[in-house]
């Protein structure tokens, strides 16, 4: 029997606010479906108990942002992992004890760089956080990143070497995400429509989408735009922003889509304008669903999309709404086109399914441990997971298709 835990902030096996908490629940599932004993410790959890998993058990202590309190929770995982026989602890992102740090997420450094030259300043209150987790850095024996974009971070940031982090991209259920055509959900004249999933504004690049919504308005292209922003009637700055840059009769804010197909459905393009982006699992999703996307160059589903070929890629260097506005002006000018690069897009999804992020996973664990796990065969990560009480899954998992581009 291979033993693993998985220490997280919060797990959840149904509706993800994030993209990170999907991720570590697919290999979780898969791990346990395919003949692992998998115990969870989190700080708060949805279920008492899950189908497939040994254990889950609260901690009562927060797992915070400050280091102290992730030191105190972290010193509880400590103490009920010691002894517990485990071929590895995995814990979610950057914290005190780990045999195994799986990173969806950039580094506090890398966030605060992106303020330009006054980025000292934020570095100066966050100034303990910075070097806890430099310092945490260097305990892990091994890290999995979902991006070469977070490895880049990692070592650029946290001065980890580059031979001590693996890559594994994230997954999609096809079974579960496809079936609809791009537009299918729209009514009959109704104009081309943009997506953009902005459950954070600010860092998902609502507002270079607005600019570049602005300048196609200017060009005298007739568009609508699609957008997941839940609590948008709490956000002033947003609403004035749309008066300003005259979007209104164009554009449609929503609320969290519990039902996410019927929204991909509604499209004809998705945008993933993020400012920093670990990968953006809804790119992929729409990926799966045969729907074109753009998105920005410092994503990490840019690193599996070739420009002009599977999807779009804009340049964040310069004037980031200049180049995306140009993507999605040619976009709305080369329609008949889009079909063609959908279904490669939906050939790349294919490849990118959960059993081969499950089997990566596998792999990068026996790279950094020393308890070795036991290489399993790929029969166990494609049966379906019919446990009782669940729903069938679909294939899913990634080997790395890395496409080569120079421009960040």
């Amino acid at each position: 029997m291979k033993k693993v835990c998985f220490v997280l902030n919060n797990f959840v096996g149904t509706n993800f606010y994030g993209g990170g908490g999907r991720v570590s629940y697919e290999i979780i599932r898969k791990l346990a479906d395919s003949g692992y004993r998998v115990d969870i410790l989190c700080s708060s959890t949805t279920h008492a108990a899950y189908p497939g998993i040994n254990r889950i058990t609260v901690i009562d202590k927060p797992f915070g942002k400050k280091p102290r309190e992730l030191e105190a929770f972290f010193a509880e995982v400590d103490a009920r992992v010691e002894g517990a026989g485990y071929d590895a602890v995995i814990a979610d992102n950057m914290t005190p004890y780990a045999d195994v740090s799986f990173v969806q997420y950039h580094t506090m450094l890398h966030r605060l760089k992106l303020r330009g030259i006054l980025w000292p300043l934020g570095a100066f209150s966050k100034i303990e956080r910075i070097r806890k987790h430099r310092k945490w850095a260097r305990t892990a024996r091994r890290f999995i990143a979902v991006s070469q974009a977070i490895k880049r971070d990692l070592m650029e940031n946290l001065g980890v070497p580059g031979e001590k982090i693996g890559v594994v991209y994230p997954g999609v259920k096809i079974t579960e995400i496809a079936g609809h055509d791009p537009g299918a959900g729209r009514s009959p004249g109704q104009p081309f429509t943009f997506g953009c999933v902005a459950t954070g504004f600010p860092t998902k690049g609502g507002y270079i989408f607005f600019k570049a919504l602005n300048w196609l308005m200017g060009q005298g292209h007739r568009f609508r735009a699609r957008i997941v922003c839940p609590g948008y009637e709490k956000k002033p700055w947003t609403r004035m922003l749309v008066r300003y840059y005259g979007l209104g009769a164009c554009m449609e804010f929503l609320p969290y889509q519990k039902n996410i197909r019927e929204y991909y459905a509604s499209l004809d393009c998705l945008v993933m304008p993020s400012i920093h982006e670990a990968f953006g699992l809804v790119a992929l999703e729409a990926m799966a669903n045969k729907l074109p996307c753009i998105v920005s160059s410092v994503s990490g589903a840019s690193e599996i999309i070739q420009d002009g070929v599977n999807g779009f890629v804009f340049a964040m260097k310069g004037k980031a709404h200049r180049n995306l506005a140009e993507k999605m002006s040619w976009v709305l000018e080369n329609s008949r086109t889009l079909e063609t690069i959908g279904n490669k897009g939906y050939k790349t999804a294919l490849h990118y399914n959960w059993d081969r992020t499950c089997r990566n996973f596998v792999k990068e664990l026996n790279l950094g441990n020393h308890r070795v796990l036991e290489t399993v065969s790929s029969k166990d990560f494609e049966k379906p997971f019919t446990r009782k009480g669940t729903e069938p899954a679909g294939s899913s998992g990634a080997d790395p298709l890395i496409l080569k581009r120079t421009e960040k």
